[in-house]
């Protein structure tokens, strides 16, 4: 293999693990949406906002893995940095709250394949 063709392998992989957290996402905002749309007025917003939140990630995962190289390392690391804190946050509440626990494997999954296609890139971004 030569030097030139590790980075662009080492990119297509980032791109496809981006592109499998978008669908991720995806499946998110579609399955959270009934959720959202039937809360109570106590959470409706906040259910909204969620959903909002969930498409929001799917959209910047895909520009992620459509422009790998191309995006700022600042907007990788607040990425990651947001799915970080989740998992945190989740994590510390899971023996408490509901839908902690799945939050711990979703977003802990995220922040790892973030993690590895910033790492990929690396040396290589805008």
């Amino acid at each position: 293999m030569t030097t030139s063709a590790a980075p662009d392998r080492d990119a297509r992989i980032a791109s496809a693990l981006l592109w499998i957290c978008a669908g991720a996402a995806v499946l998110a905002t579609v399955s959270a949406a009934p959720g959202a749309l039937a809360a109570d007025a106590a959470t409706r917003f906040v259910e909204i906002w969620r959903v909002v939140g969930f498409a929001t990630f799917a959209g910047l995962f895909a520009v992620l893995a459509a422009r790998t190289t191309e995006i700022s390392s600042g907007v990788w690391v607040v990425m990651i940095a947001n799915k970080l804190v989740l998992t945190i946050a989740a994590l510390s509440l899971a023996g408490t709250t509901p839908g902690a626990g799945q939050a711990v494997g979703w977003d802990g999954a995220l922040t790892v394949l973030l993690v590895t296609a910033f790492l990929l890139t690396r040396g290589r971004r805008g």
